[in-house]
């Protein structure tokens, strides 16, 4: 796990519970926005990290765990409800 990673992911508040809301985070990407909104929020939140590709586009694990297969960052999911893009993500 990096630095990033660990500052960023949250742990829930009982050992029993997980968070509803998940963040995948793309490495250089504005996703470091949407995990600030979650923290400001004080909502628990679990982090899915994934490293872009040494072409910088978006990795093939990034696009089928997110669910998004244009590859758009942010995403983010809570429950059924999913939504890509930071200021989509933030409204």
């Amino acid at each position: 796990m990096n630095k990033l990673t660990s500052m960023i992911n949250k742990k829930s508040g009982s050992a029993t519970q997980t968070p509803n809301i998940t963040l995948y985070f793309l490495q250089t990407s504005r996703a470091i926005r949407t995990a600030w909104l979650l923290e400001e929020l004080g909502l628990d939140y679990k982090v899915e990290y994934f490293d872009r590709e040494p072409t910088m586009d978006t990795s093939a694990s990034y696009r089928e765990k997110s669910g998004f297969t244009s590859g758009r960052s942010p995403a983010i999911r809570d429950g059924n409800l999913s939504i890509i893009e930071s200021a989509a993500i933030a409204e």
